[in-house]
């Protein structure tokens, strides 16, 4: 079985964040149904890291909502943040910056 998972960059430059499960599985509560465990593993160049912790569903949601905006336009950005702020990015675009479509 696949895990899931969001990649940002590559192996060597780049960011994977990891969904291990969902934290309180038998939880009947949305608010607290929807907590995952997730593993933040990043890579620049030699320096190599990984964070464990706890993510909300929204969060993920939010963000693949304003990558596929980002996407499209080419244009702003994107932002994940943790409600605890334990990790977070932005990602921007600049559609003037991009080269042309081949």
């Amino acid at each position: 079985m696949d895990v899931p998972a969001v990649i940002i960059g590559s192996s060597t430059y780049g960011i994977a964040m990891t969904i291990r499960r969902r934290l309180l599985a038998d939880a009947s509560d949305y608010g607290d149904g929807n907590w995952l465990s997730a593993t933040i593993d990043f890579s620049i160049k030699l320096f190599k890291g990984s964070v464990p912790g706890n993510i909300r569903a929204q969060e993920l949601v939010r963000f693949y909502e304003q990558v596929q905006k980002l996407n499209q336009t080419l244009a702003g950005t994107a932002e994940f943040s943790t409600m605890e702020n334990w990790f977070g990015i932005t990602l921007s675009a600049d559609k003037r910056h991009c080269p042309a479509p081949p």
